[in-house]
């Protein structure tokens, strides 16, 4: 075996090497004592909740109006809402202000897409459903998300975090593409926490904020500085499993007055388009790579690095 084949091959297995990783508590902190603890720091927690009530456009790519087995529609998931509750911290716990009166709380702008299969019994008239009617069960659309990201903001109103506005971006989750689930109520989404929407040393307090409780290393430096993967995973399932409805020639406020609560799809849903609104009930872990897995990779690196310079050292 060569000496170039020979590093080739190890550097591809300590890639390899380093791409496990495990779920890992993770801590916030505000830089402000908000709850009289003398820190400013969240007890440990393993995810977050956040549910939103996602607005889903479907653009068919068959008989308008009709949903068929198998057929495969695109669609675009968007929605935003207040994240809520950080698990599995209870009121005992030290939360430092999070969703607490006079607090704060953070925000999360859900925007993803890609490709959803349907799956039914039956073909659906989508022109003649009353507005909620669901699939039965074990049917439903199928997703592939191909593209999207979940953007996390710090809502404080009453100012109590001083070195960060609000409304200040804290944190992307990237959507890794192809990703979804086998079940058409139960769902998967795959990424890694991406900083390329922030300038680097512009606020350490953001860049303080989201940190792992083994290494007690932030999310920033361990993606920003040390080029390591920070990943996550959102397990999630749609209820209700609603049927898109059907926008009738293309009307932005379409059929307003069959919905009890006004129309939720008001110039959003274009001619052709099918829509529904659902609750996600989603929770977002956090992975790191294996310490072991680091450590082997290092080691790796410097014996390449060694390699080279005995190399040049001979030349």
């Amino acid at each position: 075996m060569t000496s170039k084949f020979k590093m080739t091959a190890l550097a591809a297995s300590l890639a390899m090497a380093s791409s496990g990783a495990f779920a890992a508590e993770v801590f916030i902190d505000t830089g402000v004592d908000l709850d009289s603890d003398s820190d400013s720091v969240t007890a440990n927690f393993t995810n977050i909740g956040l549910f939103p009530n996602a607005l889903s456009v479907y653009t068919e790519s068959a008989t308008p109006g009709t949903l068929t087995n198998g057929e495969t529609l695109q669609f675009s998931d968007s929605g935003s809402v207040l994240l809520g509750n950080l698990n599995p911290l209870t009121f005992l716990d030290s939360q430092e202000g999070f969703n607490t009166p006079g607090g704060w709380g953070m925000r999360a702008d859900y925007n993803v897409g890609g490709f959803a299969q349907v799956v039914t019994s039956a073909d659906i008239d989508t022109t003649t459903l009353t507005p909620g009617a669901t699939f039965a069960a074990g049917e439903g659309l199928l997703p592939q998300f191909a593209f999207g990201t979940i953007d996390i903001f710090l809502v404080d109103p009453n100012n109590v975090i001083t070195a960060i506005g609000d409304d200040s971006q804290l944190l992307r989750l990237n959507l890794e593409a192809p990703t979804g689930g086998a079940d058409v109520a139960n769902v998967v989404l795959d990424g890694i926490v991406d900083y390329s929407w922030y300038t680097s040393g512009s606020n350490t307090a953001i860049e303080n904020f989201f940190n792992f409780a083994d290494s007690g290393e932030s999310f920033f430096d361990l993606v920003g500085t040390k080029l390591v993967e920070v990943d996550w995973r959102a397990d999630f399932n749609v209820d209700p499993n609603l049927i898109p409805f059907n926008n009738n020639g293309g009307d932005p406020n379409f059929d307003a007055g069959e919905f009890p609560n006004g129309n939720p799809f008001a110039g959003q849903c274009g001619d052709g388009q099918l829509c529904r609104t659902s609750n996600l009930n989603m929770t977002v872990r956090f992975d790191v790579p294996e310490p072991a897995s680091l450590a082997l990779m290092g080691l790796g690196l410097g014996l390449i690095g060694a390699r080279i310079r005995k190399k040049q050292k001979a030349a």
